[in-house]
């Protein structure tokens, strides 16, 4: 079973900064999981990313995680991602409909729900200013 002519599957590659050298490969399971927005922690370790869902790695971990570290609801849209680098919190970006102001809902380092306010039309990306 191989995939649509010119179309491979996402895979995330972990590389030692100082051989270079491809130590392992976490292939997600269909063409249709791509993920997107990849963030790092401030410490580097552990990468974010969405599809769908907010997915947590963690620089050691062997595999893809197996549930979401912050479950889209029915109806959500996650567009944006940001990791503030000294808490750690994690700011997700929830578009609606692309047509009406968005939604900015922000998450403790360890995944609990803090709050969450009206942003513009379709926020995508967070800065921070230490």
């Amino acid at each position: 079973a191989g995939s649509p002519m010119g179309q491979e599957q996402a895979a995330i590659s972990r590389i030692n900064p100082s051989t270079m050298q491809v130590e392992k490969v976490m292939t997600f399971p269909s063409i249709n999981d791509s993920p997107y927005n990849l963030r790092v922690s401030g410490d580097g370790k552990d990468m974010y990313y969405v599809s769908y869902h907010v997915y947590k790695v963690g620089i050691d971990d062997d595999g893809l995680p197996d549930s979401p570290f912050i479950a889209a609801d029915a109806g959500q849209m996650y567009y944006g991602l940001g990791v503030e680098p000294v808490t750690g919190d994690v700011y997700v970006s929830d578009a609606i409909d692309y047509m009406q102001k968005g939604r900015i809902l922000r998450y403790s380092k360890t995944g609990v729900k803090m709050d969450s306010f009206t942003a513009d039309i379709i926020p995508g990306a967070f800065c921070f200013k230490n």
